[in-house]
């Protein structure tokens, strides 16, 4: 195939991704507006993870709002090699997720301030590769004694999801738009000696925070409920009477909105908030004269 054809057959190939157009032989680019600096600065971040997943390394440049990418493309069969497709693909819906800064005191890393907890989800599934890479996250997270005392249950199929959000209390119905919602349990005992682990529930928590992180990262979000039945859980999943269901996660796509009422959306809306920093850190002496604000 000559190099014109070829040029010719790619730009066809790259139709159905308005951002992006050829650029040079073999190669495409596209360019990301964002509102604001932090917005375009956590896409960078999600960028780098969506192409890492695929095996590439984007040239990359970000100047204010605007982020520039460029990388090797190929044909296949089909238009774009499939590998091609889905890295284009990831990238769109990293570009589309719904980052929303918060309003933080002190500067920190821009995928910490883009986690946020929204109920609309997509319907789209997410690919078993993506999963994999979020609990590997989880998999390394700290522990004490290394116990690792937590365990996740990661259901995708329709009707296991239907009988799993059995267990949501009313307020969390929405959770059964996820594609993916997973039991995370935990072992209150050690399994050497049976003596009760204190810092199990702290343990799992932080590796549910290095699970959702991870999401954040690949262009997924995620919601932590502690509004379900642990028994109906317990019953509906098997989980071996040594651990005990703590939460449950609803994960996917952000759906803009979809399925919600008007409460719901309002609350999607409404401003991030948290304690400000004076009211949760002290210096030297919980309640001393040395505080975060002095």
């Amino acid at each position: 195939m000559k190099f014109s054809q070829q040029s010719e057959s790619l730009r066809e190939a790259l139709q159905p991704y308005p951002r992006w157009r050829l650029f040079g032989e073999g190669t495409a680019t596209a360019t990301f507006e964002f509102a604001e600096p932090e917005y375009a600065a956590g896409f960078v971040t999600r960028a780098i993870e969506q192409a890492r997943a695929y095996q590439r390394i984007p040239h990359l440049s970000l100047a204010g709002v605007t982020v520039k990418l460029t990388l090797a493309v190929a044909l296949g069969r089909e238009g774009l090699a499939e590998s091609d497709r889905s890295l284009l693909g990831a990238l769109e819906r990293a570009a589309d997720h719904p980052g929303r800064p918060a309003p933080t005191e002190e500067p920190i890393l821009s995928l910490i301030a883009d986690r946020w907890s929204p109920r609309a989800f997509s319907e789209e599934a997410v690919p078993e590769p993506i999963l994999r890479r979020l609990f590997e996250a989880a998999r390394w997270a700290p522990s004490s004694f290394n116990e690792q005392p937590w365990r996740f249950v990661v259901v995708t199929d329709p009707e296991r999801r239907d009988v799993v959000a059995e267990a949501l209390v009313a307020a969390n119905s929405w959770a059964r738009r996820a594609p993916v919602l997973v039991v995370v349990s935990v072992a209150r005992k050690f399994a050497k000696n049976r003596r009760i682990n204190r810092q199990a529930p702290y343990d799992t928590g932080g590796a549910t925070a290095q699970l959702v992180m991870q999401a954040t990262a690949l262009g997924l979000v995620a919601h932590q409920m502690a509004g379900f039945d642990p028994a109906v859980v317990h019953e509906k999943v098997h989980i071996p009477d040594a651990f005990e269901p703590i939460s449950l996660v609803a994960l996917g796509y952000w759906g803009e909105g979809a399925g919600l009422d008007e409460d719901l959306l309002a609350r999607e809306d409404a401003e991030r908030e948290r304690r400000p920093l004076s009211e949760v850190l002290f210096w030297q002496d919980w309640g001393g004269e040395e505080k975060a604000s002095s």
